[in-house]
């Protein structure tokens, strides 16, 4: 056994789901030690509020109805804080052929849309009666909505779905990895959209309410400073840790500038190819695999401008562009439109987002021409002109993992070296999804493990 361990747990990343799994494990009442290579926890998480205009670096927003989330915002006593978006959230626009065109979210919707051909639109409703794959093999998120849906539904439904959520390419994304309630809702039901109608029906069963898209009064940010703030004392900051080593039946953990501290147990929960790096003398041969694994670039662009100056209504969460509209952005928030407080009266907030695996080329471009290209394309979208009140540029090289095809063999994998390797627990984004809703989820089910293997506090 370890003697005289220094702490309980060692965290290792202070991102969304490192300071939610260490700030649970503290609340269980183990002893925690976080370690971040930044200056400052929260990762991407980063909320910028100057001259009334308020911009996230990162996440705009998560959906709320998930047990660990709702569990943390009370417990932080964030509840009063939250900030639900408006009713105009639930249009969501997608680009064809120069027009904006709202999303169809119910039969009648689809019946009188023009996102979608007479053709495509009786290919979508013939879902139910399209028989299950009899293959059983992995399929990637354009085959399987082609397959089930036809092709209208994969170009301008799924594709732009993906780029809004992981900034991917919907033909190189897993959907089994990406999407597991949906494979589900086929293999259980046989069918997607019979699948999706009795989830609704159980949810209200059970009385459980709709999840809400939501952020909190001063961004997302809040979020990730009130868990900095209750884990304080323990927090590292500017302190990347260099090498795990198991020592005895616990480890020691090898940190830049603080020497080794003794834990009973590890959660790891940097980006892949850190991780790389602390389990290659664990295991090489995965260190290896998470290398390779890919990051969409994204580049978010935020213009603040008077609202006379946008000919578009704004009303709706934004809109997305799919790859077949040879677009030069993949969407754009409208901010002011979803929550109160983002910018001055008067004004509108628009946060456009570019490159991803799409068009990575563009996410290198510099700040003054990534700026230029989107004024061009929100001026074309949804009439923007003049002159913008406000602008703010974030690069992210390595903005959003991709769960590829064969990423569920990695996950399994990883959960192959937890089994050999009593202590070890994995809790990155790259694990149980990339929402910041999911990175809470997965940080409950690693902080339950973790408790329950070690007891008691020593």
């Amino acid at each position: 056994m370890t003697p005289h361990p220094d702490s309980d747990v060692a965290v290792i990343g202070a991102g969304i789901s490192g300071l939610a799994c260490a700030y649970l494990l503290q609340c269980a009442g183990l002893r925690v030690t976080v370690f971040e290579r930044d200056a400052r926890p929260g990762g991407v998480i980063a909320s910028v509020s100057r001259d009334g205009f308020l911009s996230e670096c990162g996440p705009n927003s998560t959906l709320d109805g998930k047990d660990a989330f709702d569990a943390i915002v009370s417990d932080l006593g964030l509840r009063e804080r939250l900030a639900v978006a408006s009713d105009e959230a639930k249009k969501r626009f997608i680009l064809r052929g120069g027009a904006l065109h709202p999303l169809p979210m119910s039969p009648p919707a689809l019946l009188g849309s023009r996102l979608f051909s007479a053709r495509g639109k009786a290919r979508l409703l013939r879902e139910p009666f399209v028989r299950p794959s009899a293959g059983g093999g992995e399929e990637s998120v354009g085959a399987f909505v082609r397959r089930r849906f036809g092709p209208e539904a994969a170009d301008y439904a799924a594709g732009p779905f993906v780029a809004g959520v992981y900034a991917g390419d919907p033909e190189r994304l897993s959907m089994g990895a990406a999407f597991p309630a949906v494979v589900d809702y086929e293999r259980v039901h046989g069918s997607v959209i019979k699948g999706a109608i009795r989830a609704m029906r159980e949810r209200r069963r059970t009385g459980k309410a709709r999840p809400r898209l939501v952020s909190f009064d001063g961004g997302m940010e809040v979020l990730v400073t009130s868990l900095a703030g209750a884990l304080a004392p323990r927090l590292r900051l500017s302190t990347p840790v260099t090498a795990l080593a198991r020592a005895g039946d616990g480890w020691e953990v090898a940190a830049e500038g603080a020497g080794t501290l003794r834990a009973r147990a590890v959660v790891v929960t940097t980006p892949a190819d850190v991780t790389a790096g602390l389990v290659s003398g664990l295991d090489p041969a995965l260190s290896s695999r998470l290398r390779e694994v890919p990051y969409a670039p994204v580049v978010s662009v935020y213009i603040g401008a008077p609202r006379e100056r946008v000919a578009h209504p704004l009303d709706g969460f934004g809109f997305l562009v799919p790859e077949v509209e040879d677009g030069r952005i993949l969407g754009t928030i409208f901010n002011s439109s979803l929550f109160g407080g983002r910018a001055p009266r008067g004004m509108v907030a628009l946060t456009t987002f570019v490159g991803g695996m799409r068009q990575p080329d563009l996410a290198d471009l510099d700040d003054r021409a990534v700026v230029e290209l989107v004024r061009e394309e929100l001026g074309r979208r949804i009439g923007l002109s003049g002159e913008p009140a406000c602008v703010r540029v974030r690069a992210w090289r390595r903005a959003i993992p991709q769960y590829a095809l064969g990423h569920g063999g990695l996950v399994a994998a990883l959960g192959a070296l937890e089994e050999r390797t009593p202590g070890l627990h994995f809790g990155s984004n790259f694990v149980g999804g990339v929402s910041v809703g999911d990175c809470v989820e997965t940080a409950a089910r690693v902080s339950r493990a973790v408790a329950k293997r070690l007891g008691p506090a020593a």
